[in-house]
């Protein structure tokens, strides 16, 4: 009887002797504060865990995100866009305020350039699917009269 209880706790040492709380290697971090909040963030986190299925949840990750205009011509028009939620899982909304909508469309592509889809733009609130697309950073770019006006990176997860 003791050898058996002296065998079980040792196993359950050993199995639960080394749990730690959630843990991560990051690169860079730290808190910044302004007068709408403030929030930390850690920047190069390389392994993690996901769990959940449609909807994921991304253990010990904060999930940080930006929408940059990598690309704008000053003064060429007085059209503003906004694309969100990025990053995304299904759909992307891409909005606009623009009046005259007639020679307005849209490019999305990948990270290497590819052309993934592209479509006119017809109404100020657009649905860009993109379910089917791999988890990877893609980037959308609103054309003017055949002209490039802004490119927005988007992160799909």
């Amino acid at each position: 009887m003791r050898l058996k209880f002296s065998l079980l706790f040792t196993l359950f040492v050993c199995v639960f002797g080394h749990i730690y709380g959630q843990e991560s290697i990051n690169s860079s971090g730290g808190n910044a504060s302004g007068s709408g909040g403030s929030n930390s963030y850690s920047v190069g986190q390389v392994v993690y865990i996901t769990h959940g299925s449609g909807d994921t949840e991304a253990q010990g990750v904060q999930h940080a995100y930006e929408i940059y205009i990598i690309d704008g011509i000053e003064d060429q028009n007085t059209f503003s866009f906004s694309v969100y939620p990025n990053p995304t899982t299904d759909a992307l909304v891409l909005e606009t305020e623009a009046g005259d909508l007639s020679n307005l469309s849209f490019h999305l592509t990948d990270n290497n350039g590819k052309l993934i889809k592209l479509s006119d733009i017809q109404s100020s609130q657009t649905i860009i699917d993109m379910t089917g697309l791999a988890k990877s950073n893609y980037f959308i770019t609103i054309y003017h009269k055949g002209q490039a006006d802004q490119t927005f990176k988007i992160l799909k997860q």
